[in-house]
């Protein structure tokens, strides 16, 4: 596999090309799996992917998956990432919620959320694309810097925002 770098001129003409993508991904295999990220940065990709929805593409086969989850906060916490997507994406896509998953980040049992969690990608076949967000300090959808990255889902500690 052979990485491709693309530089944009500016976030909106990012943010399209994106969609682009992920659109011709679900032209192609419209019952694709889907892991993709929360935050600021994703906002106008997801905005120009209801747009699609709005216009004819087509989203009812696709399962997605969220990249990440503040542990300790509740579906219902508007700080959750859980509530990001449904008020972004799921919500106005009208995504089933057996089509979308997020991780619980008040499950009891953290470590065997993130090995259901893993099951539950297992299950849905794999994950057909991943979109990864790149952060100021190096992290890379919520994998922090370290010695050695983890490939699966895990509970990590997050630096503190830069200031």
């Amino acid at each position: 596999m052979s990485i491709k770098l693309h530089v944009y001129p500016d976030h909106d003409t990012m943010s399209r090309a994106v969609a682009v993508r992920l659109l011709a991904q679900l032209h192609e295999k419209p019952e694709s799996v889907l892991a993709l990220p929360s935050g600021k940065t994703p906002e106008t990709l997801y905005a120009h992917l209801v747009d699609a929805g709005k216009h004819g593409a087509h989203f009812e086969r696709v399962r997605l998956f969220a990249l990440d989850e503040y542990l300790g906060l509740g579906a219902d916490d508007p700080r959750s990432f859980a509530a990001f997507f449904r008020q972004q994406l799921y919500g106005p896509l009208g995504l089933p919620p057996e089509r979308a998953r997020v991780l619980d980040g008040r499950a009891r049992d953290p470590k065997a959320e993130c090995a259901a969690y893993e099951k539950a990608i297992a299950d849905a076949g794999g994950l057909d694309l991943t979109l990864l967000g790149l952060g100021a300090n190096g992290h890379i959808a919520f994998n922090e810097p370290a010695t050695a990255l983890q490939a699966r889902t895990h509970v990590t500690p997050l630096a503190p925002p830069a200031s």
